[in-house]
């Protein structure tokens, strides 16, 4: 793909997963490989497999939840997002994509709290601390346009 040749770059692919099926660095750059490539289906089919053949992978669940996002099914991507979170807790990127997604579905309460979690063990990330900002002022927002 870096040389600009797709056919090359899913020859490459096939022929690593001939190898070895259940390489998790081949399932997962696969996945994003057709991604790329505007084919969601192929990528889900890998990282489904991915995450049944290494459910302990953060990786593999945060990239199915990412995917599921993409493909506006938010409510499937949730609990990819929550796994990650729970099997890598010192990464702060998980929490926060996990807390975007619990909002993004009204799960504001939720949200807020997945990131002042996270604030409390990343202070210095500024990433969660302006999305805890920013939803606790929607909040207020919220409050004030409903009156409660």
């Amino acid at each position: 793909m870096a040389e600009g040749d797709p056919r090359a770059a899913h020859t490459s692919f096939e022929k690593a997963l001939q190898r070895d099926d259940t390489s998790l660095v081949t399932l997962l750059n696969y996945a994003d490989f057709h991604r790329a490539q505007g084919n969601d289906t192929e990528a889900e089919g890998l990282l489904t497999r991915a995450t049944s053949l290494y459910p302990d992978s953060a990786d593999a669940h945060l990239a199915l939840g990412l995917l599921r996002v993409r493909q506006k099914r938010t409510a499937e991507a949730i609990p990819e997002l929550a796994r990650a979170v729970q099997l890598a807790p010192t990464n702060s990127n998980y929490a926060y994509v996990y807390a975007v997604g619990l909002y993004s579905t009204g799960e504001v309460d939720s949200a807020v709290s997945v990131l002042e979690k996270a604030r409390a063990r990343f202070p210095a990330n500024a990433q969660i601390e302006n999305a805890v900002q920013a939803y606790c002022a929607d909040q207020k927002q919220q409050g004030a346009l409903t009156g409660t």
